[in-house]
């Protein structure tokens, strides 16, 4: 169970196949939610329960837009460049946070509206930020023959709308190629 600043009081529970939400419920509602995904692992394709919601993605897999079942446009998304979410009625009007329950929204993730950051399976991002809130759990794993490293020196941490307008950055690629199993310098 999860009490909000608001007084919102809020349990939910999910049932999960590999890393996608096939089930959930939520304290409250009269049936719970069951999910139909795509190929992708979150591409998420339609919603049933509490009014069935069909997800339409960009090709960044972001949802753009919710529709009924007779495909009339219900909820539209803007996303600003670190995943900043607006959200918009049917009508075309701004709305301070969806009339859907729904969840799911840049890149595919999990959004919590309550606290403003997407949950990225290991991590929980920021998008006001441009940041995940804490270190890479696979860093250290990954072969240090392919790393991306930026050019520009490290900066104090500022909001990610202030860093787009002022910022352009170079990345440098280093690839070493070697025989498999040497490490050249």
């Amino acid at each position: 169970m999860v009490q909000f600043s608001d007084g919102l009081m809020e349990t939910r529970y999910f049932w999960h196949d590999g890393q996608q939400v096939v089930y959930e419920e939520v304290s409250g509602l009269t049936e719970p939610y069951r999910y139909v995904w795509g190929n992708g692992i979150d591409e998420a394709l339609l919603r049933f329960g509490n009014g069935d919601i069909w997800y339409l993605d960009n090709q960044l897999g972001g949802v753009m837009a919710l529709t009924n079942d007779a495909g009339q446009l219900i909820e539209r998304y803007g996303y600003d460049e670190c995943g900043a979410v607006t959200v918009y009625d049917a009508t075309g009007q701004q709305i301070d946070m969806t009339n859907y329950d729904n969840r799911y929204l840049f890149t595919g993730r999990e959004y919590n509206w309550h606290t403003g950051l997407y949950h990225y399976r290991a991590r929980t991002y920021h998008p006001y930020l441009g940041r995940f809130l804490s270190r890479d759990p696979s860093r250290g794993v990954i072969d240090p023959r392919y790393v991306l490293t930026p050019t520009l020196p490290n900066r104090p941490l500022r909001p990610a709308r202030e860093r787009a307008k002022t910022r352009s950055t170079r990345v440098t690629i280093r690839m070493e190629i070697g025989a498999q199993g040497s490490h050249h310098a």
